[in-house]
């Protein structure tokens, strides 16, 4: 009997991945709506809207890697990976469109910070799905 590709079989990985991404670019949106408010009602420094940005870079790549790697319940790691590269691609090619910058040394660190969220949440979210009841 031939192995099936789980990939965008109900219920495998293709939906969580799918969820993962629904998830970190509605909080990202979330975040960024919160923090033009929050930039409108106070003056901030270049350097502390950068911080900003890249906090909320990683807090909602995370959760994006917590949910689909919840989703899942296994393969934490390998969902995060996948969900934070598209997430970067995602923006990367948004950022090309609407400003057309090319890649620069800052989306090294854009990536990372990316990569680094999903992979953490994927992991926490799929030892989360994996929790175990002991009679």
């Amino acid at each position: 009997m031939a192995q099936t590709n789980t990939l965008f079989r109900t219920g495998g990985e293709g939906r969580s991945i799918a969820l993962g991404i629904l998830i970190a670019v509605a909080a990202m949106l979330l975040g960024s709506g919160l923090t033009a408010l929050f930039i409108t009602l106070k003056d901030t420094s270049q350097l502390m809207l950068t911080v900003i940005i890249h906090l909320l870079l990683f807090v909602s790549s995370f959760f994006g890697g917590w949910f689909g790697g919840k989703k899942n319940g296994k393969y934490g790691l390998k969902i995060g990976i996948i969900i934070g590269g598209i997430l970067f691609l995602s923006l990367s090619i948004a950022g090309i469109i609407t400003s057309g910058m090319n890649f620069t040394p800052y989306a090294i660190l854009k990536a990372a910070v990316i990569l680094i969220g999903t992979s953490i949440g994927g992991i926490a979210g799929s030892n989360h799905a994996l929790k175990r009841k002991y009679k």
